[in-house]
């Protein structure tokens, strides 16, 4: 199914280079925490809540898409806020099968609001950290 959302371009697959790809993966979050950490300490919570969730899909599907589209900022924005829907909906998942283990007004805001909203500012900093690094075309 993500083959027909992602479809291979001309040349693909392309190469990857493991340093710039680790580089821009770690970094976007703690980029976006080092400068955004003065909007209430938002990002720096985001990420302690969201961190491992991020590296954990993010990771292997940012990889996935590399080796076989060109980078674009739009596509890996959504696709990063589509990687935290779905982590959402497993974590409401989660709730519902263990209902004392999380508290679901907590899973809400966190991941539902906030993390909406920094797992795409993670994906636009991914792509802008990952094209410096590798030089890859625009």
């Amino acid at each position: 199914m993500l083959n027909r959302l992602v479809p291979q371009q001309n040349n693909a697959p392309f190469a990857v280079p493991p340093v710039a790809f680790i580089c821009a993966l770690i970094g976007a979050p703690l980029m976006v925490a080092f400068f955004g950490f003065f909007i209430l300490l938002i990002p720096v919570f985001a990420l302690y809540f969201g961190g491992p969730l991020y590296l954990i899909f993010a990771g292997p599907t940012f990889y996935w898409y590399l080796k076989r589209r060109v980078p674009d900022m739009f596509e890996i924005t959504l696709l990063a806020l589509a990687l935290n829907t779905i982590a959402f909906v497993l974590l409401l998942t989660l709730v519902s099968l263990k209902p004392n283990m999380f508290n679901l007004t907590d899973i809400l805001v966190l991941y539902g609001g906030f993390g909406s909203l920094m797992s795409a500012i993670w994906g636009a900093t991914f792509c802008a950290l990952y094209r410096s690094f590798s030089q890859a075309p625009t």
